[in-house]
């Protein structure tokens, strides 16, 4: 499932000093992304029974970023997909995280296996 890159309120270095309201509206416009996304795959996921994770990132460019910020920037989308599909996020048996190539626009991948 292809999700947009996280904004910049998502990024836990770059919402310090930012009222709560900017990061929570974000956080809902990006949960609301991952429902969505999650929706249109439902069929194909339901004999899941040990999900594993893959998150591959797609930077605009080829810019410096930290994994773990990453993923905590997309958080809310993984929040979103994983209550649509049914699935408790705390028992995911693995979360891997990639970077990918950049392009245009910036895109993260978000895969269940399992």
């Amino acid at each position: 499932m292809r999700l947009s890159w996280p904004s910049q309120p998502l990024w836990p270095n770059r919402s310090r000093g930012r009222a709560w309201q900017a990061r929570k509206a974000a956080e809902d416009a990006y949960k609301r992304e991952g429902d969505i996304v999650a929706l249109g795959q439902i069929g194909s996921l339901k004999e899941i029974t040990d999900p594993t994770v893959t998150i591959t990132f797609h930077k605009t460019n080829a810019g410096r970023y930290d994994l773990d910020n990453a993923y905590a920037a997309m958080k809310p989308a993984q929040d979103a997909i994983c209550a649509r599909w049914g699935i408790d996020d705390s028992n995911l048996a693995r979360v891997n995280l990639r970077r990918g190539d950049p392009v245009k626009g910036g895109c993260v991948m978000f895969e269940v296996t399992g």
